[in-house]
């Protein structure tokens, strides 16, 4: 019996009153009325009759089910006026669907077996699951449809959770995790979904998913640090001078164990950007130590920066985009770095487009900053936002390098 597309829609329509997530309800009468039932009654008169013909036929097949029509005079139309449902699970038989119940415990059962070999901050971010699929609901974004790539999260945390001091690449980690090396990148939304959950992460900053995995330790290539200046890297089983090397050095964080002054700096150079870190190392000389931040900085950056930033005396700057993503990372670096960090051509730039700033997001961004040099500008900012002035975001690539020298 080939399926009317009309008749089957009406089908689900009733089915969907009876095969709930909570329980299958065994038998019901549905009446067809406007509201829920628009679509057929205002067919036309030959798709309502074809619809009307596969009913009928399908009643003949599946005894438990009843198509009542309204009375009719001569020569009428017959119009539908309730289907009858004497036996659900029969009807979805016939119709190759599921029993949405049986489906979600089904589901309920094989994820929460998983979860109790997860990691406990993820045992405790999905202890309501059970109701709330129960309830058709989704939990952190995951419904019942999002099974499977639930399981391939929480498979991958409860991997992530086994590791020490990770440092490792997409496809590595993806075959060691997965048996396979391209289930990571192909399933990155439902992952990072799950690695969030965590709380080692700013809910406020929206990471991409790479900088997620990136506070793992997971990274799809090797992150280089990235660094002009005369200093002293310390690696695994050697050490080099980063003296003469121009425009700047480039080492794998995964060797590099430390970093140190060879000779006094005056300042030392954070650049969110890396077109703006090129561009810097190559028409700015001066004795200053420059460090491409990779962005929003991974982990691994954070170690061997901190303790640099830890033993010297110079200022240290950041210099980052005019938007809210540069912001974050701001307060990240602030956070990270114990203070030390000073804004630097962080607000009054020429804006490189029209895109309007949030001032209340930036002045929140930064609020809890303790450096003295960001509340200053935070207090920039908020008299802006008080004074309901237009800032546009200022791309840091539209702007030519400028030492802090130039300033001082």
């Amino acid at each position: 019996m080939d399926a009317n597309a009309l008749a089957h829609s009406l089908l689900l329509q009733c089915l969907k009153r009876l095969n709930k997530t909570s329980a299958l309800v065994c038998e019901g009468k549905i009446n067809i009325t406007p509201r829920s039932h628009n679509d057929y009654l205002t067919a036309s008169t030959p798709d309502r009759l074809a619809a009307h013909d596969y009913l009928n036929a399908l009643a003949r097949q599946v005894p438990q089910l009843q198509i009542c029509y309204h009375a009719e005079g001569f020569d009428e139309i017959p119009i539908l006026k309730s289907i009858v449902i004497g036996n659900t699970r029969a009807v979805l038989k016939a119709l190759n669907i599921d029993v949405l119940a049986e489906v979600i415990e089904a589901d309920i059962q094989l994820l929460q077996t998983q979860i109790q070999t997860a990691p406990s901050w993820l045992q405790d971010a999905f202890r309501e699951l059970a109701d709330t699929w129960r309830n058709c609901k989704s939990i952190h974004r995951f419904s019942n449809n999002r099974k499977d790539a639930l399981l391939l999260g929480i498979r991958f945390a409860s991997w992530l959770a086994a590791q020490d001091n990770l440092n490792i690449d997409f496809r590595t980690a993806s075959v060691k995790a997965f048996g396979d090396s391209k289930t990571l990148e192909n399933n990155l939304p439902a992952i990072t979904d799950v690695l969030i959950l965590s709380g080692r992460h700013d809910l406020s900053i929206a990471y991409s998913h790479a900088e997620i995995l990136a506070e793992w330790g997971v990274s799809k290539f090797s992150p280089l640090l990235r660094i002009r200046g005369k200093c002293r890297l310390e690696l695994r089983n050697s050490a080099i001078s980063t003296r003469g090397a121009t425009p700047y050095i480039a080492m794998p964080l995964e060797q590099l164990t430390a970093i140190s002054l060879a000779s006094p700096s005056p300042y030392i150079l954070l650049i969110e950007n890396l077109s703006s870190f090129e561009r810097y190392c190559r028409e700015i000389d001066d004795d200053g130590v420059i460090i491409y931040t990779f962005g929003f900085p991974p982990r691994q950056w954070i170690a061997p920066v901190q303790r640099l930033i830890a033993a010297v005396q110079c200022p240290v700057y950041h210099w980052g985009d005019i938007d809210l993503g540069g912001y974050q990372i701001l307060a990240h670096l602030d956070r990270q770095l114990d203070g030390k960090v000073i804004p630097f051509r962080m607000f009054n730039e020429p804006a490189s487009n029209e895109n309007r700033i949030d001032l209340k997001a930036l002045t929140d961004t930064i609020a809890a900053a303790s450096n003295s040099h960001i509340s200053h500008l935070h207090k920039l900012i908020s008299e802006a936002l008080k004074q309901n002035k237009v800032v546009c975001s200022v791309e840091q690539e539209s702007l030519d390098p400028v030492s802090p020298l130039h300033f001082a």
